[in-house]
């Protein structure tokens, strides 16, 4: 038997308009919810949905009073996901307890977004493409940000059998592939210690290895780039990626690849198909020696929704993603 628990749900019901959407959006109106006092303590959310065509409805919790929308809502059945018809008394279920056993909180709030997946993955305006040491790499404009559409592959590339082959400070751009493959950078980008993209600099938004004009996002600029999308995996996410390919994945043209990465504790490659990381210029995580050991990242899980921020070691082997300057 399920432990009785105190809940308190204050649910603030959202419509998502998608700023690059080509038509009308979808609206979601007439927004009611109740839990039920049965002992199972499912949340009823009914809701009426208005659009020309069938949509996707998706449900963001958070449990912090909306500061994040990335607790965990699984246990959902009913008008939620692809392809939910348009029309009224429509109705989510949520088994709450089944997600979040002997939890209490007063501090809940869920977004519901109606997608109609009406959306226009452009290039940059006047930007399409950018040639960079020999290599051509696409643009996508989310929002007001200007992304290249690739990870970066520029550079030597050096092996990495164990942890004590370290990118140098030599003057040349060095890089490391998986599985010490270099077709593997022309498919999924290089990996490169954070010191290496930084240009042994530690100004945060400096160019590092990007091209002229670009330079290696801040932390903040990559929570811009996750408010865009509404904190979900699947609207960056290049199609295909780990069997995910359905109508939500890479509305953004985002692109990413589960490129895996390169181990710090060993050398070792890790992770491809699985996991992607991009190193940011912000310093972060433990202060050692008078020097930040750490450097923020952004990752994508396959096992995970969402877009998570965590500072890691500079000594890993990262992706970089380049965004252009204002």
């Amino acid at each position: 038997m399920l432990k009785k628990f105190n809940i308190i749900l204050i649910i603030v019901v959202l419509t998502s308009l998608n700023t690059l959407a080509l038509n009308y959006p979808p609206a979601v109106e007439d927004i009611h919810f109740s839990q039920r006092t049965d002992g199972t303590f499912f949340v009823d959310i009914r809701y009426s949905l208005y659009d020309a065509d069938t949509v996707t409805v998706t449900m963001l919790v958070s449990n912090n009073g909306g500061q994040t929308f990335d607790f965990p809502a699984i246990s959902l059945t009913g008008d939620v996901g692809d392809s939910v018809v348009p029309g009224t008394k429509k109705h989510i279920v949520w088994d709450f307890a089944k997600d979040h056993p002997n939890y209490s909180c007063d501090q809940i709030q869920i977004k519901i977004i109606a997608d109609d997946h009406a959306i226009l993955a452009a290039p940059c305006p006047g930007v399409p493409t950018v040639t960079y040491e020999g290599v051509v790499y696409n643009t996508v404009q989310i929002d007001d940000q200007c992304w290249l559409k690739e990870n970066l592959n520029v550079g030597t590339m050096i092996r990495s059998d164990s942890a004590a082959h370290d990118q140098l400070d030599n003057g040349i751009i060095e890089k490391y592939c998986y599985d010490n493959d270099e077709a593997n950078c022309d498919k999924y980008g290089g990996f490169y210690q954070w010191d290496e993209a930084m240009k042994y600099i530690t100004t945060e938004g400096a160019q590092g290895i990007c091209p002229p004009g670009w330079h290696i996002p801040t932390s903040s600029e990559f929570e811009t780039l996750r408010h865009s999308v509404s904190g979900l995996k699947n609207l960056i996410l290049a199609r295909g990626q780990n069997n995910e390919d359905n109508d939500r994945t890479n509305l953004s043209g985002f692109s990413a690849l589960f490129t895996g990465y390169r181990s710090e504790d060993d050398g070792i490659f890790f992770g491809i198909g699985k996991y992607t990381i991009w190193f940011s210029s912000t310093e972060g995580g433990y202060f050692v020696d008078n020097q930040y050991r750490d450097a923020g990242t952004r990752s994508l899980r396959y096992d995970d929704f969402g877009m998570d921020y965590t500072n890691y070691p500079k000594k890993h082997g990262f992706n970089i993603r380049c965004l252009k300057d204002n």
